[in-house]
């Protein structure tokens, strides 16, 4: 997910001096805290904002950029603690909202975030990444229209983001809107040629829709972009499996399980693919696995289809043994 981090900037500039005890005035320490965060001296930055918060108290933008530097250092506390008091300050600092939601809904408080994103928004309703963010946590709490109503707002407000089309995409692809979740994919591949979730998702929707040979083109990209990246091994190995090619399949399988040494489903496509070359014990090695995952990962449907495959998988060799 894209964050912004908007300062308030004010309209002068000065050099950046070591602050004498005196003489010294709040907006000085504000600016020179600027300066030092653009550097990305963030302790520095830390020490200037603090100054010109104890010259002036009140002062909602301070405590809000010093938010920001505490978040860099990863002082979450601290981030909040000033978020908080540039909130009691201004009570209509949608920034303030957006990045305290950004922070509790890390720490899995999706109610909290959603309050502040809801007040965000109240605050400044052209707030496009803050309908984008209340729209992936109305994904993760499954209200799904709601979600598309604020993806479809964030996109009017701000049609160059790219997360926006492709979180869209997926909601599209789930209500099995295929050729509308083709199109925002393509958008933010259009908008971030690096997008390498996106190549995948589309190759994806290729796949649904029958074109072969256009989702190994997106699977073939994505991992030119990424090739740390398992799923699109994963998915252009089913490919080449149902055309024929078992090795070469085993082959992007075995890839994928390098990426990524918990992905219990390719050890399951890669014990059938291995059952095809007649390798019963890297077949039956790939199906324990394969189910111990399952069963590891709480997925009781594809856990039951593991055994049921590891009994196949037995009686194909006791059968080709007779």
């Amino acid at each position: 997910m894209l964050r912004s981090k908007i300062f308030s900037l004010l309209l002068f500039s000065t050099l950046l001096v070591p602050l004498s005890a005196m003489g010294i005035t709040p907006e000085e320490a504000f600016a020179e805290g600027n300066i030092a965060y653009a550097q990305k001296n963030y302790t520095q930055a830390l020490e200037r904002y603090s100054e010109s918060i104890e010259l002036n108290p009140t002062d909602a933008n301070a405590y809000y950029n010093r938010g920001i530097v505490y978040e860099n250092l990863k002082d979450t506390i601290g981030a909040i603690n000033d978020y908080d008091k540039a909130i009691e300050l201004n009570p209509h600092f949608a920034q303030a909202y957006y990045n305290r939601a950004c922070i509790v809904k890390l720490s899995g408080y999706v109610d909290a975030a959603l309050r502040d994103l809801d007040a965000a928004i109240e605050a400044n309703p052209y707030y496009a990444k803050a309908y984008l963010l209340r729209g992936n946590l109305k994904t993760q709490n499954a209200k799904i229209e709601e979600a598309l109503s604020d993806y479809n707002t964030s996109i009017e407000l701000d049609p160059y983001i790219p997360e926006t089309f492709y979180n869209r995409g997926v909601l599209k692809e789930g209500l099995g809107d295929k050729s509308g979740a083709f199109e925002d994919f393509s958008r933010a591949i259009e908008l971030n040629p690096t997008f390498v979730q996106a190549y995948y998702n589309r190759g994806i929707v290729h796949e649904k829709l029958g074109n072969t040979k256009d989702a190994l083109a997106d699977f073939n990209k994505a991992i030119e972009v990424d090739p740390t990246y398992h799923k699109p091994y994963f998915s252009r190995g089913n490919l080449k499996s149902l055309a024929g090619d078992n090795e070469a399949a085993i082959a992007d399988y075995t890839i994928a399980l390098q990426a990524n040494p918990n992905h219990a489903e390719s050890y399951f496509n890669r014990s059938m693919a291995k059952t095809l070359l007649n390798d019963r014990a890297g077949a039956l090695a790939d199906i324990e696995r394969a189910s111990h995952l399952f069963h590891q990962q709480k997925d009781t449907v594809n856990h039951q289809k593991s055994v049921q495959l590891r009994s196949r998988i037995e009686t194909h060799f006791i059968d080709s043994e007779k």
